[in-house]
């Protein structure tokens, strides 16, 4: 089995669908979806339920993707220790993306350096902002794709390309034109609360003495769209011109007085030079930012 179809598989599970990981790796959904045949015939198992829309890993797949994401770590080391040849050919850029971003401006940005940098290898680890952070700092990545940190730490430096709105979605069937008004009419479903941007939208509610009814917690934004479009209650999440398109049945109306936004930037390790690969990544980041 090659070990581009273990990587293909755990991109899946990070971008949350095979569209957004078949743009982010650059390949054919169909490449995608046959990736994940072959894998699913060589192990006799069924990593997917295909009855949802996007396909949701199955109990089993899950416990494989774990598994897969050691063997593709190790294939990395081995490759990183005797790989010589391939280093100097290719360069390697570790990227580091909250998952708010993987399957929208990540996707967009790569797609750029496809083009000027076509023997670029690119890895990607999901994660939330506090999560990146040490992997940056202890040079597990090269950078990250962060939401504003409340305090940069010691070691660490934070570099703005981007602002992203934050936004009420809810139900078509929800009446209600404000964000006060949508958090009045249906619970409240809670972006996890250690994520960066929470902080935000914590920090509007307590400004605006908003009071709201929150039965749930959710560390995924497709997690929260879903239940939003299944009529379960209201969120609030960060959605840019770039962002995946909501599902159907659900809308959004603006989050604040003036309207919240949470600034977007690359954290990298404080006292070293970017590398060309970063600094490209910065700039089509910057120019994504800059042209929607």
């Amino acid at each position: 089995m090659d070990i581009r179809e273990l990587r293909t598989l755990i991109a899946v599970t990070d971008c949350g669908s095979f569209a957004a990981a078949a743009e982010v790796l650059g390949l054919s959904q169909s490449s995608v979806s046959m990736h994940m045949r072959h894998v699913e015939e060589r192990f006799q198992v069924e990593l997917f339920d295909r009855s949802t829309r996007p396909p949701a890993l199955s109990a089993a797949g899950r416990a494989f993707v774990e598994r897969a994401r050691e063997v593709v770590d190790s294939y990395r080391e081995l490759e990183d220790g005797f790989g010589v040849g391939v280093r100097r050919s290719r360069v390697t850029l570790r990227i580091g993306v909250v998952p708010t971003l993987v399957g929208g401006l990540l996707s967009h940005a790569l797609a750029r350096l496809r083009g000027s940098h076509p023997t670029l290898r690119v890895t990607v680890e999901t994660g939330l902002s506090h999560e990146l952070e040490p992997l940056v700092t202890r040079n597990r990545i090269d950078c990250a794709m962060t939401a504003e940190p409340g305090r940069v730490q010691p070691g660490s430096r934070w570099s703005p390309y981007a602002q992203e709105p934050l936004v009420v979605i809810a139900p078509v069937s929800v009446e209600g034109e404000t964000d006060d008004a949508l958090f009045r009419a249906a619970p409240f479903i809670r972006f996890k609360r250690f994520a960066w941007a929470a902080r935000l939208i914590d920090e509007e509610l307590e400004r605006r003495s908003i009071a709201v009814d929150s039965p749930m917690e959710v560390d995924s934004l497709e997690g929260i769209a879903g239940l939003v479009a299944q009529g379960l209650g209201v969120s609030v999440i960060p959605h840019g011109p770039t962002s995946r398109a909501l599902p159907e049945g659900v809308r959004a109306v603006p989050f604040g007085r003036p309207p919240v936004k949470r600034t977007l930037g690359l954290l990298e390790r404080a006292g070293t030079q970017r590398s060309e690969a970063a600094e490209a990544l910065f700039q089509a980041l910057r120019s994504l930012s800059e042209s929607t």
